[in-house]
């Protein structure tokens, strides 16, 4: 599956790995801590958290 990349006014950028049935996605937000993940699928059933912090300190600059 091939990650898309996007990036929205307020400067988040988001990673999304889509098929037909579902949606993960992980958005690194200005404010780090403000980051996270969320998975859909196809039912519409969504989950989402909090990025761990292990992977936060690989976004700080």
């Amino acid at each position: 599956m091939k990650p898309y990349v996007s990036r929205n006014d307020e400067g988040c950028i988001i990673f999304e790995w889509r098929d037909k049935d579902r949606r993960f996605g992980i958005a690194v937000e200005k404010e780090l801590k403000e980051s996270g993940w969320y998975y859909v699928d196809k039912d519409g059933t969504m989950e989402s958290g909090e990025l761990p912090a292990e992977l936060l300190q690989y976004f700080k600059g």
